[in-house]
């Protein structure tokens, strides 16, 4: 009786390490086929951009902000500029939004620190920050009667592009052009994206690190650990019990021999 309850036993904690074990096969092989086909299905050119992930890797997506100038779309990615998804500049501060000045056709592109003055054709012409008595944090600017106004923590400072010697003043707001303001977006451009995180995680990545186990951070090494152990006695197991299968056999066959 206590020999048929080992046996059971055995079979019993046999068939569950093999089942744990058969599982990690299949995760092993499904993870390896697709790092085969990674390149053919574009993986190593796909970033992640799923949040949860990427703060596994300690990766934190920026805020965006973009503006449409005259046709022009201008992003701000960290302290990035984009001009039609080409990195052209960088933006002291978030981007606050965009300005056509067409008396004088000139462009503003305004950050949260400072003012950016761009030709028509989107050479830098000038930038104005806090150096140049800019008070800041910029709300918005504007421009009326060729001067620049700035509302900053809810007043208004003018200046001259001749002098920039500015002064609070007092403006009624409507009659002023102010700029266009610019909008938080939820999704970065792909080509941006890639520009700004071309080191970041691809796809390809986050199946190789799941594949060789670093993806499970510290645990892997035991985990890796559990399962050569299961491996260990699921082989050990299996010999014995076909060991102790085989001698009973060969006894059968002795007795119907004798027989």
């Amino acid at each position: 009786m206590k020999k048929r309850i080992n046996k059971r036993v055995w079979w019993v904690w046999h068939r569950r390490l093999g089942i744990i074990s058969a599982a990690f096969v299949v995760f092993l092989s499904v993870t390896g086929l697709v790092l085969n086909h990674s390149v053919d299905a574009g993986l190593d050119r796909k970033h992640i951009r799923n949040p949860v992930i990427l703060d596994l890797y300690h990766i934190e997506i920026p805020a965006a902000y973009s503006v449409n100038l005259s046709g022009k779309s201008i992003v701000n990615v960290a302290e990035d500029l984009f001009l039609d998804q080409n990195l052209f500049g960088s933006c002291d501060g978030k981007l606050v939004g965009a300005l056509t000045d067409q008396a004088l056709a000139l462009f503003y592109i305004v950050c949260e620190s400072e003012i950016q003055i761009y030709s028509s054709d989107m050479q830098l012409v000038e930038k104005i920050s806090r150096y140049d008595g800019l008070s800041i944090p910029i709300q918005g600017i504007g421009v009326i009667d060729q001067l620049i106004v700035v509302n900053s923590q809810k007043r208004f400072y003018s200046a001259s592009l001749d002098d920039l010697m500015w002064q609070e003043t007092q403006v009624d707001a409507n009659e002023i052009n102010w700029n266009l303001p610019a909008k938080k977006i939820d999704k970065i451009p792909e080509s941006i994206f890639q520009q700004e995180f071309s080191s970041g995680i691809t796809w390809e990545r986050l199946v190789l690190d799941i594949h060789a186990g670093r993806f499970f951070g510290r645990y892997a090494p035991w985990i890796m650990d559990v399962m050569s152990v299961a491996f260990l006695i699921l082989a050990i197991t299996g010999i014995y019990m076909w060991l102790k299968s085989g001698r009973k056999n060969s006894k059968k066959r002795s007795r119907t021999h004798h027989n």
